[in-house]
């Protein structure tokens, strides 16, 4: 199922996927997390209790609140389908709910058998490697959350 990732002109830190794989239904997930990841969504932007930025470093598409909330509850709903698709055969931590102010954020994602990853949803088609080298520089204009206890 799973396939090693090819390094990208040898850089050993940027890595692609080289091959497709089909599409295979697991299940569902269970509507209490998708609750969870519509109040985190909601809390994110209309609810004013966190904030995610507008735009992506570098970029000029300025998003409103309900694309925010849109990728907000994508971007959850694929982690807890992470949780559900490994928990039962690896030391995957629950997925964080923690809601934090403009420029503060976890280290990763989860601590998944000791190796800190970071998990991000995209259409079938996506930038991901682009926006990923131009947010590590966002990481260092930002001071990461100091109180997390989520440290590389």
């Amino acid at each position: 199922m799973f396939h090693k990732l090819n390094s990208h002109f040898g850089d050993e830190r940027n890595k692609y996927i080289s091959q497709k794989v089909d599409f295979i239904d697991f299940g569902m997930i269970p509507i209490e997390y998708v609750r969870q990841s519509f109040d985190f969504a909601y809390d994110m932007t209309f609810g004013r209790v966190g904030q995610h930025r507008d735009h992506r470093t570098g970029g000029t598409h300025k998003r409103r609140n309900g694309e925010i909330f849109a990728n907000a509850f994508q971007g959850k709903l694929c982690k807890f389908a992470l949780y559900i698709a490994l928990n039962d055969k690896h030391d995957i931590g629950f997925p964080d709910l923690s809601v934090n102010p403009l420029g503060e954020w976890d280290n990763y994602d989860f601590n998944i058998d000791g190796h800190n990853i970071s998990v991000k949803s995209t259409k079938f088609f996506g930038q991901l490697t682009e926006m990923e080298s131009s947010v590590s520089l966002y990481y260092k204009m930002y001071q990461q959350n100091k109180n997390s206890k989520k440290n590389i």
